[in-house]
């Protein structure tokens, strides 16, 4: 946890969230900052999730569908933050979903029915949208 506080330093955390990882308890802790507002913004606008640290919490960080590199799919996930890799998420019915992607990120969106989704996208991060029935898809370049 030391070397996540002093890499969230380096990057220009702020003194809250800084306190907020000194309280993190465990990995689990650090994610649920990390996918709250002010978490995700410091994601976007920083180069804090090293290759090392994400590494060491791969499985903890692809479980909550923070990737970082290789191919994944996802159906009506609620939240998704990519920072690289290929990434091809299809929500439908009514379900809602905020996409974060930055860096070498592809995205493949399909979105049927009366789905919503939300992206943002920053840095070189690309994405490829087909919707069907009324679904809609918003796409935000940061």
């Amino acid at each position: 946890m030391k070397k996540i506080y002093e890499l969230a330093k380096k990057a220009g955390a702020c003194s809250p969230g800084l306190r907020d990882i000194q309280k993190a308890k465990n990995v689990y802790d650090l994610i649920r900052l990390m996918k709250t507002g002010k978490g995700i913004e410091f994601i976007m606008e920083s180069n804090f999730l090293t290759e090392s640290v994400y590494i060491q919490y791969r499985s903890e960080l692809e479980k909550e569908n923070i990737f970082l590199d290789g191919q994944h799919s996802l159906v009506n996930p609620l939240l998704v933050i990519a920072l690289g890799g290929e990434v091809k998420i299809e929500v439908n019915g009514f379900q809602v979903c905020e996409i974060y992607a930055k860096g070498s990120a592809v995205l493949n969106i399909v979105a049927y029915d009366n789905a919503y989704v939300s992206i943002e996208l920053y840095q070189d991060a690309k994405v490829n949208i087909e919707k069907y029935g009324q679904s809609k898809v918003k796409e935000y370049r940061k």
